[in-house]
Order: structure tokens, then C-alpha cells, then sequence
């Protein structure tokens, strides 16, 4: 079991002919390259360019290049090249003796290949195209690794514009923000381009978005998200060490097991268990810990105090009380978040017709939760995964 938990206060060929957009994904039969050890290495269908003058391996695939292009805005481009070769021929010059890059995908080098050769109306066209996304993904992760500063800053702000913006939904032909409805596979792009750019507001964006869509409980809703979902969730999350959405997945993985009757689930969808163990001991655990909190909360129930302008607070006091009981029975056990949003939400007398406390006092109440709510996030992840 993991430390102790904090507690709330108050409680990638054509010669001389650039490639077009099209042929990206060309189905072009490629032509074989032996070599020793019985690795086949295959020249690339597109970016093979007899005319190039660098020859460059990604995994089995062999491209030809034009040196100037990877070495004009890439610094570690430049320093590659600039290194002493100590044979007459520099290396790249043949297709037996290529540069080698390591960790790259040949997806990431033929989307870089595609962007150093695409022609200014084709760049236009990716940066706003429905279908662009994955490969403005794919140039995003390489240039960042190989130091390609305008490719960065094309890539990254075409991506920033696609998920702040709305796209149509297919199944309900509404307008919604785009990451409540992209395909699935594409939040963990999003978040790990987030953490590796420093780009806190996009990252923010992503975590919300991810966040929400797996805690709509409706399969008919576009956002929706199975509960076989959580557990990439999870990975991204533990993979770019970002604790506190691990924490806020913790805890909408609690709701959404306490909002969801086990007989209208698939028996593959019953709560937690999709969840690996490590996992399941932090909800287990974050479980236990908030029922405590809650417990703590309602045996102390914070003071309302009396407002000058209030006349009633001997209706008020009592009425606040009424409140925090009421409210142990909505959601589970563990949602405290869930409680404190029932208690301010009717907190103004008419809301509902059983709240009869004044719009001073109320307004003074209204803080007293909000507080509680801030401190609940502040606090959330060391609930699941201890103190950082």
C-alpha cells in the first residue's frame, strides 16, 4: 500500500518533381535491397528519390532525400552531417551504407518527407484538412526530436487550432468541441505532444476533454468512451508522469462504477475489471479514504456563520444542516465531489422548493463549498497514489 494521504483542511519518388499529397500513402509496389544478416530493406514507394543525395534507413524502409532540406532548419541535421566520416565516401552516400536513425517510425520520416517536399497550397491544405491530424502528429514528433524549429511551430500550431476547434458530429449532427469527439486513439497523441512541447494550456485542454468522455456513462452520447478506455488513459498518464491525472481518472473511474447498474453493463465492463492490480489497489485504496473524508466532513459540519444582513439565521442553521444529510445520499460513498456540488446547488431558497436559507447566508454557505471543492483537487491524487 502505497504513503499516506493528505487530508482536507476542516476535517514520412519522383525525380525533380516534388511528391504530392496524394501519394502519402501511395500503394506503390517497393523495390527490394538485400542486405547481409537476411534483413530485407525496402526503398520507400514516395520518398525514394533517385535525384537525392542522402540515403537514410528508418527500420526496414530506405529513403533518398535531398540533404540541403534536413539540414537547413534542423541543427542536429547540420551536426550529423558535420561529423567526421574518416572513409572517402561520406555515410548516406550509398544505399549499402545508409544513415541510420534510431526510434523513429517510418510513419514519423515519411510525414517529415512529406512537409520538407510539400509545395505551399498542399501545407495549406494539411494544416486545416479533417483527415490531417495524424500526420500533423507524426511531423510534430520528429522535428521535435531532430531540432526542425519551423516544422515544430507549423505542426504544433495546426494542432493547437484543430482541438480548440468544433468539428460536426456524425451521430448526432451537432457541433462539439473537436477532442469530445476525435477518435480515441488520438488523446494520448495529443497528451504526450502536450507534455513534450510545454504546452501546459493544450495539455490542460486534452486531460479535461479525456477526462469528461470517460465519465459519460450514455454509449448513445458522441463523447462517450467504453470502460475498457480507462486503462490507455492510465498508461498515457503513468508514461508522461502526470499525477494529476491519474488522479482525476482515480476518481471519475469511482463514479462512473457508482453511476452505472452492473446489469446494463457487458459482464467484460463490470466495475474495475479492466484494471491491472496496481490500479485497482490505488482505487481501493482512494475509495476507503474518501468515504473517510465525507465521514469527517458531515461529523463537523463546517459553521454558517451569521451573515449582518441575514434576519433568519435561525432558519438558516438548521436548513444547512438539513443539507449536508441530504446530501450523504447522493452519488457513492466516495464521491465527495459530487456531495459538495448537491450542497451548493441548493443552497438558494426556491431552487427546489426545501432550501429556505437566506441569499446572504446561502452566498456565505456557497464559499464555505467552493472552498472545500478547491482543497478536494488540490489533494486529490495523494487519495490513489499517496504523498508525491
Amino acid at each position: 500500500m502505497e504513503g499516506d494521504t493528505p487530508a482536507l483542511s476542516m476535517l514520412a519518388s519522383r525525380p525533380r518533381k516534388r511528391p504530392r499529397t496524394e501519394s502519402f500513402d501511395a500503394d506503390a509496389d517497393a523495390t527490394l535491397i538485400e542486405e547481409p544478416a537476411s534483413v530485407k530493406v525496402v526503398r520507400d514507394p514516395v520518398y525514394y528519390n533517385p535525384s537525392g543525395d542522402c540515403k537514410i534507413r528508418v527500420d526496414d524502409t530506405l529513403f533518398c532525400v535531398h540533404r540541403f532540406l534536413l539540414e537547413r532548419d534542423s541543427s542536429t541535421f547540420q551536426t550529423m552531417f558535420q561529423l567526421p566520416q574518416g572513409v572517402s565516401q561520406p555515410q548516406g552516400s550509398t544505399d549499402e551504407d545508409p544513415i541510420v536513425l534510431v526510434g523513429d517510425t517510418v510513419a514519423q520520416f515519411r510525414a517529415l518527407c512529406w512537409a520538407l517536399y510539400a509545395l505551399p497550397d498542399e501545407i495549406v491544405k494539411e494544416s486545416t484538412a479533417k483527415d490531417s491530424i495524424e500526420k500533423l502528429t507524426e511531423v510534430a514528433t520528429i522535428s521535435h526530436k531532430y531540432q526542425l524549429a519551423a516544422f515544430q511551430s507549423w505542426s504544433m500550431g495546426s494542432i493547437r487550432q484543430h482541438c480548440q476547434g468544433m468539428r460536426s458530429s456524425e451521430s448526432d449532427g451537432r457541433f462539439h468541441p473537436y477532442l469530445n469527439i476525435c477518435p480515441p486513439h488520438l488523446l494520448p497523441l495529443f497528451l504526450r505532444l502536450s507534455v513534450l512541447y510545454g504546452e501546459d494550456a493544450l495539455l490542460s485542454r486534452v486531460v479535461s476533454a479525456w477526462v469528461s468522455r470517460l465519465g459519460t456513462t450514455s454509449p448513445s452520447s458522441p463523447c462517450y468512451l467504453p470502460v475498457s478506455a480507462f486503462s490507455t488513459a492510465l498508461q498515457s498518464g503513468e508514461e508522461n508522469h502526470l499525477r494529476e491525472f491519474l488522479g482525476r481518472l482515480y476518481y471519475v473511474r469511482l463514479q462512473v462504477a457508482h453511476s452505472t447498474p452492473s446489469h446494463s453493463v457487458p459482464l467484460t465492463e463490470l466495475p474495475f475489471q479492466e484494471l491491472e492490480p496496481r490500479h485497482l489497489q490505488r482505487i481501493l485504496r482512494g475509495s476507503y479514504l474518501l468515504s473517510t473524508t465525507w465521514q469527517n466532513i458531515i461529523s463537523s459540519i463546517p459553521e454558517l456563520s451569521r451573515d449582518s444582513k441575514c434576519y433568519q439565521h435561525y432558519t438558516c442553521v438548521p436548513e444547512w444542516n438539513k443539507l449536508w444529510a441530504e446530501a450523504s445520499t447522493k452519488g457513492g460513498a466516495a464521491d465527495v465531489h459530487c456531495k459538495l456540488d448537491w450542497v451548493s446547488a441548493h443552497l438558494h431558497s426556491g431552487l427546489d422548493g426545501s432550501a429556505k436559507i437566506a441569499p446572504s447566508c446561502a452566498d456565505k454557505g456557497k464559499g464555505i463549498v467552493e472552498n472545500l471543492i478547491k482543497q478536494m483537487k488540490q489533494v486529490l491524487p495523494g487519495y490513489f497514489l499517496g504523498p508525491p
